[in-house]
């Protein structure tokens, strides 16, 4: 579904970042979080229902940071520590540095596996856009609850479109050899984006909004309305 708007990569980067900023993401992973989203945007892809997924998972999850970590004989299991689902924006950039490291020392494993994840999407979406800057060989990716297998990042539209309910579990099998690195295609000027989903973001936006009172225009917030110069 969309709501018929066409937003442009500058609008949808100043949303995401303050609504970003309105989850409480820290600074980097929230820098991780709009560049997965753009880099979507820029194939023409709507992004906004895998980010408004996100954002409600990182509102939602009891312990966001609370991932645990097991290797388990040639594979690698990421899993929440507390009872609810493993959130996508803060394992996003655990889960990509492990695979850098592994894949740079020529030690990856057989299978890297996410259990009870919040939003695939948001997750793949990131993986997608770093595979592709890093030029290597790619993901074989399976998601509980699809039957075929995405390759990333040979199949961007299946990989970063909206999947199943969360929570679903994930299996990552690295495949081995480069690939020429791709070309960045040229941006797209808008984006068809969802109503629902923009509706969620526009909530987290205005959560990093200051409130309009007079002791935040004390402190300076808002507009000025008496040039000093």
């Amino acid at each position: 579904m969309t709501d018929g708007a066409a937003r442009s990569i500058g609008e949808l980067r100043f949303y995401l970042e303050r609504a970003a900023t309105g989850a409480g993401l820290d600074p980097g992973a929230g820098e991780d979080f709009v560049a997965a989203a753009l880099h979507a945007a820029a194939r023409g892809l709507d992004p906004t229902p895998a980010c408004a997924a996100a954002l409600e998972g990182l509102l939602e999850a009891r312990d966001p940071y609370g991932i645990e970590i097991v290797e388990d004989g040639g594979e690698v299991v990421f899993r929440p520590r507390s009872t609810g689902p493993l959130c996508a924006l803060t394992l996003a950039p655990q889960l990509r540095d492990r695979l850098e490291v592994d894949l740079a020392t020529g030690r990856e494993r057989a299978r890297y596996r996410v259990r009870r994840l919040d939003a695939p999407g948001m997750l793949l979406a990131t993986l997608h856009e770093w595979l592709e800057r890093r030029g290597s060989a790619g993901l074989d990716a399976r998601v509980s609850g699809v039957s075929a297998s995405i390759l990333l990042p040979q199949q961007p539209r299946r990989a970063l479109r909206q999947l199943p309910a969360a929570p679903v579990d994930l299996a990552l099998t690295p495949r081995r050899g480069a690939t020429r690195r791709r070309e960045t295609p040229p941006a797209a000027p808008r984006v068809e984006t969802d109503a629902d989903a923009w509706r969620i973001i526009e909530a987290f936006f205005r959560r990093s909004l200051a409130p309009s009172s007079e002791r935040s225009r004390a402190g300076g917030a808002g507009a000025g309305l008496v040039e000093d110069d």
